[in-house]
């Protein structure tokens, strides 16, 4: 089994216009394979992602009309206890 490097990314969203546009982002980014969905604000979502992940999520999101690029990232944090 490969390890994969996943990070929590921060992307930046231009094009989203209130309540209709997050829920839109959120169902296009649940829709990702390979990717988890921390939170979506107007302008912003943060995702745990590799980075074939955080590639797919932009290009859905692209696909869904919206523009998307990593604005930062950080290594996820382990529960603890958790073994590596």
């Amino acid at each position: 089994m490969t390890a994969t490097n996943k990070t929590v990314r921060t992307l930046k969203i231009e094009g989203m216009t209130g309540d209709p546009s997050i829920k839109k982002v959120t169902n296009t980014l649940n829709d990702v394979d390979g990717i988890t969905t921390k939170s979506v604000k107007s302008g912003i979502a943060t995702i745990s992602a590799d980075q074939k992940g955080c590639d797919a999520a932009c290009k859905a999101l692209k696909n869904a009309g919206f523009k998307a690029t990593v604005e930062a990232q950080a290594p996820e944090k382990k529960p603890a206890g958790a073994r590596m």
